[in-house]
């Protein structure tokens, strides 16, 4: 409870079969590209596993952050985040995922975090 999140599903264009483990890096941005939240933090959970991504397969992570209507507003300073920018694991390229989602930028409450990445395009339970 208290969070806002997004599934980010990657998809294996390829056609070949290939696999991601752990957790990728992400950050909210505006809609000019800039940075809007602190780099995430991983989930504290088990040791990721490998997910194995034959041609057309997903692999999901989630990305959370603090709900603007938890914390008070001169803690929360709210914005609307135009997208995330996330780096898949093992990579060093981010991707930007268009979306609009309701963000904290003030600093008490201005926290990222991913869940280990998982196989199909559910996404990880918080």
């Amino acid at each position: 409870m208290g969070h806002e999140s997004v599934v980010v599903v990657f998809t294996n264009t390829g056609t070949n079969a290939c696999g991601m483990v752990g957790y990728p890096s992400a950050w909210f941005v505006s809609q000019g590209g800039q940075r809007l939240s602190p780099t995430s933090v991983d989930e504290v959970g088990p040791t990721p596993s490998m997910v194995d991504l034959q041609p057309g397969g997903d692999a999901a992570t989630t990305v959370w952050t603090t709900s603007p209507a938890v914390p008070s507003p001169a803690d929360c300073q709210q914005a609307t985040a135009a997208g995330v920018q996330i780096i898949p694991p093992g990579q060093t390229a981010a991707v930007l995922v268009r979306i609009a989602i309701p963000i904290c930028t003030g600093p008490a409450s201005n926290v990222v975090g991913v869940t280990a990445m998982v196989s199909g395009s559910a996404g990880s339970p918080m």
